[in-house]
């Protein structure tokens, strides 16, 4: 598939946070990629894809300039496969890496299609858990863990991708939109453009991922530090 319309090139993108691995290329103004099924991960996985794409469109790992990774939320072993891959790659390449969140890239979206943008975004954790991406202005963000207890006792105005709003008896969680979002690929381009021109990014060796369903370790660590 070739795309138009981004504003980053010579750089790698990868994600993995759904049910199907995504490996695109920017060049020359255009967004080259190659897909395949989950299922098919064993013989077409992330480098697979990305040896494939790079040898159809006669490109080496010199020509490269960074590499731009999902950080989901997702699945656990989809995005702890891509993100180690992705960091492997910036490593032996000594070039950047742009870690764009869904929250990050609904957003974009969203202010793309000039929509009425909610103060919060939330996508299911696990049962009556939510990540929550809070927008406090138009350029700063904070994510963070929330129960469905909280969400009722919130005044803001919120909008949940990829899942229905949440009901608690005897309470009413103010949602403006219950909102699926088709993340586009150039949409992962375009949010990874805004924060690399901004100077904005994290360590490569300080990033991590957002699962859908963290380990109990996890849960306990995030619950301690909010108590």
């Amino acid at each position: 598939m070739n795309s138009k319309n981004h504003t980053i090139d010579n750089f790698i993108a990868l994600d993995t946070a759904g049910d199907t691995i995504v490996v695109a290329v920017s060049l020359a103004g255009k967004v080259h990629s190659k897909s395949a099924n989950r299922a098919e991960s064993r013989t077409r996985n992330c480098a697979v894809l990305t040896e494939e794409l790079m040898r159809e469109l006669e490109l080496t790992f010199a020509d490269i300039e960074g590499v731009i990774v999902a950080l989901g939320p997702g699945s656990f072993t989809g995005l702890r496969v891509g993100l180690s891959f992705a960091k492997g790659i910036v490593g032996a390449c000594d070039i950047p890496l742009v870690g764009v969140s869904r929250f990050e890239q609904a957003l974009h979206q969203l202010r793309e299609a000039k929509e009425p943008i909610p103060e919060a975004l939330l996508v299911l954790m696990k049962a009556n858990t939510y990540y929550r991406f809070r927008v406090s202005s138009a350029e700063e963000a904070q994510v963070d863990v929330v129960t469905i207890e909280d969400l009722a006792e919130s005044q803001e105005s919120m909008g949940f991708i990829d899942c229905d709003i949440p009901v608690l008896e005897g309470k009413t969680i103010n949602a403006t939109k219950a909102q699926s979002i088709n993340f586009r690929l150039e949409s992962l381009f375009q949010a990874a453009a805004e924060k690399y021109q901004s100077g904005a990014l994290t360590p490569w060796t300080e990033l991590e991922p957002l699962y859908i369903q963290r380990s109990g370790a996890e849960i306990r660590a995030l619950e301690a530090r909010k108590s």
